[in-house]
Formats: C-alpha cells, structure tokens, sequence
C-alpha cells in the first residue's frame, strides 16, 4: 500500500483570518491513504494538531467571533448545515449511542459545571417570579390550536395546557391529538 505524506500549513488560515505576514505554522503527518473522505477514510484521522496551532485557531477564532458579524453568521457548521443538528442526533445516529460516560469524565464534568456556576451564578437566583410575569412568558409560549369538541363544534385554544386543565383532560393525551399521532381523546379531535 502506497503512503501518503501531507502537510498542515497555517498558510490558508492566515488568509482566511486576514493575518497577513505573520508567522506560519508547518505539521507534518503520514497516512496510508489519500480518499479525502471523512472518519476513518480521512488523511487526517486519528491525527492531532500541534498544541501550537490549536491554540493560534482557537484564538483567532474566537477574536472574530467578537469583532466580525459576518464570521459569526458564515460559519461552516451553523445551524442545520451541521451534521450533527436535530434528527440526526437521535437514536443510533447519537454518536454517544449505547455508550456511557467513565466515571473519571462523569468527575471532571461535574466539577467543571460546579466550577461555571460558582463564577456564574444566575441573576434569577433566590428571586420570586411575579404572577404578572408568569402570565406574560405564558401567552408568548401559548400555541394556538383547533379542535373538535364532542358535539362537533370547532373550538380555538390557545394555551393546551391550561384548557386541559380547566376541562379536566390529560395533556399528555391532547398533545398526541394534536400531533395527529392519536385520533381523539374523550372525544376531542383535530379539526382538520
């Protein structure tokens, strides 16, 4: 089997981070082949990057994040173009799918969580919110639904949970209703 030698230069990241002159960071590395592809395929498997060019793009990256809006919103991996956004997360597509976590990393987690809310404690801490307020973030989240009563009645509902509740229906019931997994519940049904 043919080897391959590449090079990691930091060339192209000066360019595209507008660096100019300043000094370029070489990385050699071998593989075994030359797909291009990604995971185990990839040149570039396997490999790390030196701790001086982690930490030249880490920094760099960073820096533009605060100071360019463009940089910020023309990332590569935003949103749905990444791969790893929404569905593709669940089940056995989850890279952490049928596996768990060592106790040592379940350690360091903890402890570094304990450490960011220890330097970042929550404004909201040991404060009430207000009925008013309650009120308020409860109509912006509130949905607007139609449903069918038992009488054949087309009814507009804002708020499931609450109708739910003064109606003496489940949510959890109602909300497969809605979502057109369940065809009614105590007669309720979607209006279509």
């Amino acid at each position: 089997m043919k080897r391959i030698y590449y090079k990691f230069s930091t060339k192209k990241l000066n360019e595209i981070f507008n660096l100019g002159g300043e000094q370029i960071i070489e990385e050699f590395f071998t593989s075994d082949n030359d797909s291009g592809c990604s995971g185990y395929k990839n040149g570039f498997y396997g490999k790390t990057h030196t701790e001086e060019v982690r930490k030249m793009i880490g920094e760099r990256t960073k820096f533009l994040h605060k100071t360019d809006e463009n940089f910020r919103n023309s990332r590569v991996n935003c949103g749905e173009k990444n791969g790893m956004y929404g569905s593709a997360r669940f089940g056995k597509l989850n890279p952490m799918y049928g596996k768990t976590h060592n106790k040592e990393t379940r350690k360091k987690m903890s402890e570094n969580i304990k450490k960011y809310y220890e330097n970042n404690p929550s404004p909201n801490k040991g404060k009430k919110i207000l009925d008013e307020i309650k009120k308020k973030i409860s109509e912006k989240n509130s949905k607007e639904y139609k449903l069918i009563d038992p009488t054949g009645k087309v009814v507009e509902i804002k708020n499931l949970t609450k109708f739910a509740k003064d109606n003496n229906l489940s949510i959890g019931c109602l909300q497969q209703v809605v979502a057109g997994r369940n065809k009614s519940h105590k007669g309720w049904k979607k209006y279509e």
